[in-house]
Order: structure tokens, then C-alpha cells, then sequence
């Protein structure tokens, strides 16, 4: 076996252990108090979130993975800031049907998206809808609602498929591209620069979610 070949094989043992990993804290949540869920959601984002991984040929990247209206999303992890339990907003008016309103994460106002609205995806069963991803790239920050947050992986770029001809909807421009195995992998930087989801403050009043 090549050094490199070896190289990516010990890369992707470890993207497995990560994985693995996420899934038992998953899973070991279930039986959590909503206090202790919330840490256990902090200390899971503080290890997603962190720059991605770069191989010495810049082959793969690290992705944050989310679940949302029953599809599997993926976001780079360095865009990732955070991850809540969303259990209270507050409705802002005069803003747009996918902006849900503000809420406040450790003394600071972050606005929240709904990307079913944002994209134009169709409500599709029952979701939770409960887990807010706190992105952010300089100075612009938000958070994005999903039913699940599920893990990272370090897909490699040449499994990216660069034209997604199933996509052909308001997500098109915001797709970076989808592996062999369907999950879509989301361009951070157009999302989060994208001026359409700048909030204005308004005046509200607080709102149980």
C-alpha cells in the first residue's frame, strides 16, 4: 500500500470513530434531563466544530451532517459554531416567512431560519424540528433549525458530484454538491452571506416553541 493510500485509510478510521462516536451520544441522550441534553448538545458541538480537516492533497473536507424533512444535509464544520436544543423564540414581524424569529443563546440575539421555508421544501409528516446549528463566518452569525443533528464525516471532494442534476429547485445555488450516498453537502459561505437573511431588531414578544 502507497503512503498515501495508507494515509486516507487511517483518515477515514478515524472519520468512522467520529461517527461512531456521535451516534452512542446520540443514542445515550435519549434517557437525558433537557438541562443535561443541552450540555451534552454544547460539548457535541464544540468537537464538530472545529476547522476542517485538509489532507496533503486537499482531497476531503469535514462536514457537520443534520437531518432535515427527511433528507441527510452536510454543512463544514468550521461554519458550525454550536448546537442547541431549540425550545423558545420569539417571533420578530416584517420579516420573511423562513426567518421564525430570534432567540437569545448565552446573552447574545441570534436569528432562526427555517430552511424547509428558505429552500421551498415541502412539509412532508411529522419532524421535531428542535436542534438549532449556530452558523457563522467574520461577523454574520444565525442559527438553522433541523431535525436531528447526526454526526461529521470527511467526504472526499472528487465524491462530490459538482452539477446536482436532482436538484433543481431554490436550493440549486446553495448545493456545493451530493455524495454517492445522498447527502448533500451545503455551501457554507453562499448560505451565510446570502443578504436576504439579514433581521432588522423589531420589537417582539416571546413565544414557546
Amino acid at each position: 500500500m502507497s503512503k498515501s493510500a495508507e494515509h486516507r485509510e487511517q483518515i477515514w478510521e478515524q472519520a468512522r470513530k467520529t461517527i461512531a462516536q456521535a451516534e452512542r451520544s446520540l443514542a445515550s441522550s435519549r434517557d437525558l434531563t433537557p438541562e443535561q441534553e443541552q450540555a451534552e448538545l454544547r460539548r457535541r458541538a464544540k468537537n464538530l466544530a472545529r476547522k476542517p480537516h485538509e489532507t496533503r492533497s486537499g482531497e476531503q473536507i469535514e462536514v457537520v451532517t443534520f437531518l432535515l424533512a427527511r433528507e441527510h444535509y452536510a454543512i463544514e464544520s468550521h461554519y458550525v459554531r454550536e448546537v442547541h436544543i431549540m425550545r423558545r423564540f420569539t417571533p420578530l414581524p416584517y420579516t420573511p416567512t423562513f426567518v421564525l424569529g430570534v432567540t437569545s443563546i448565552h446573552g447574545r440575539i441570534v436569528s432562526v431560519l427555517d430552511l424547509r421555508e428558505f429552500f421551498g421544501l415541502p412539509r412532508q409528516g411529522m419532524t421535531e424540528l428542535n436542534k438549532l446549528l449556530v452558523l457563522q463566518a467574520g461577523q454574520m452569525s444565525f442559527g438553522v433549525l433541523a431535525d436531528d443533528v447526526t454526526g461529521s464525516r470527511h467526504p472526499a471532494l472528487a465524491d462530490l458530484q459538482e452539477s446536482v442534476h436532482t436538484i433543481t429547485d431554490a436550493r440549486e445555488s446553495y448545493v456545493r454538491g451530493i455524495t454517492s450516498d445522498r447527502l448533500i453537502v451545503l455551501d457554507g459561505q453562499r448560505l451565510i452571506t446570502d443578504r436576504r437573511i439579514v433581521v432588522s431588531d423589531k420589537p417582539y414578544s416571546e413565544q414557546e416553541i
